[in-house]
């Protein structure tokens, strides 16, 4: 679980520690900590797009991932199906999708593992982490 600083609204700074997972094929960020100075405790978890200050932190202590096709007879066939993939704007699929580049996507373990998931599932297995 990585560690992000933040300040309460009491104005401490405190470490709230964050993550993401994934459940059912969704993709889930969440987030708690608990204020000693003022008592405040939050706990929350959303499938909706991952702030990019809490995937910072995930990536600063997990390392950046990258997902690669390696047959590129496949590419067509997987922008295809990235298009149709549930959730996909939640993921930065754009690049690749516009041929800007060969990558996939690169972001944290969880978001490259359920691209390369949904890709599996549906006959692409050329793809390497």
């Amino acid at each position: 679980m990585a560690v992000l600083k933040i300040k309460c609204d009491c104005g401490k700074n405190i470490s709230s520690k964050v993550g993401n997972r994934i459940y059912n094929n969704k993709l889930y960020w969440f987030q708690s900590y608990s204020c000693d100075n003022c008592g405040k405790t939050i706990e929350m978890e959303s499938d909706d797009k991952m702030p990019t200050d809490i995937k910072d932190a995930i990536i600063e202590e997990g390392g950046n991932y990258v997902l690669i096709l390696k047959e590129t007879k496949d590419r067509r066939k997987a922008e295809f199906l990235l298009k149709k993939m549930p959730n996909s704007s939640l993921l930065s699929l754009k690049p690749f999708l516009e041929r800007e580049c060969e990558e996939i996507i690169k972001g944290t373990r969880n978001e490259v593992l359920i691209v390369k998931n949904y890709l599996a599932k549906r006959g692409i297995d050329s793809c390497i982490i």
